[in-house]
């Protein structure tokens, strides 16, 4: 596995637990609560819940800018994939760290990382045995090859 295919994979794996709206809301709350370990969360569990359907819905919209951003950079005006997906990788991760800690409010950036990575990994991980389960990603790979390098 080279480093393309791995930053693709992490692109579509951080894309894919975005796109799981309804869903992902509750792994988002849940990725605040493990960084907080055992303190209480310092908002009110109404709010924690507004401040989560916001944040994953614009996880959710923002992934669907850098798709389209990914499906005009490499099959129509033909750049190479492995580096276009790792600018896009970049500055999706940015993007939405930036996203998340504004939407909670949190003190430092370090914590929204923290919040978004623990986000990626409950959800993405369940997302990538599912899709291997399922076949998910060999169909994603044929009906999207501009999305998910060949490795």
């Amino acid at each position: 596995m080279d480093l393309f295919h791995l930053v693709s994979w992490c692109l579509v794996v951080s894309i894919a637990a975005a796109f799981c709206w309804p869903v992902n809301l509750l792994f988002l709350a849940l990725a605040l609560k493990v960084r907080d370990g055992v303190r209480p969360i310092d908002m009110e569990t109404n709010e924690l819940w507004w401040r989560s359907a916001f944040a994953s819905l614009g996880l959710a919209i923002l992934s669907a800018i850098f798709v389209g951003l990914n499906y005009v950079l490499v099959p129509l005006v033909e750049l190479p994939q492995g580096p276009i997906q790792t600018i896009l990788l970049v500055g999706y991760v940015g993007a939405a760290i930036t996203f998340i800690w504004w939407s909670f409010a949190l003190e430092s950036l370090f914590k929204g990382t923290a919040v978004f990575l623990l986000y990626v990994f409950l959800l993405g991980l369940p997302l990538l045995a599912a899709g291997r389960m399922l076949s998910l990603w060999q169909a994603v790979k044929q009906d999207a090859p501009w999305f998910l390098a060949e490795g």
